[in-house]
């Protein structure tokens, strides 16, 4: 089980939007959060065919 906290709402967009307040986690096999590293800018992008959280 997985999930993610976004530090603003979704909305289509072309280009990367949010902050590092952004982070995924996971339940399984054990609660586990995946925070921002600092490495790029890349948060949330979504389109009416796929939603993207964190990439690099």
């Amino acid at each position: 089980v997985f999930g993610a906290l976004t530090s603003c709402s979704l909305h289509v967009s072309d280009h990367f939007y949010g902050t590092g307040e952004s982070l995924l986690f996971r339940f399984t096999p054990r609660f586990q959060a995946f925070n921002w590293t600092g490495d790029n800018v890349y948060f949330i992008k979504g389109n009416n065919e796929s939603l993207a959280i964190g990439a690099g």
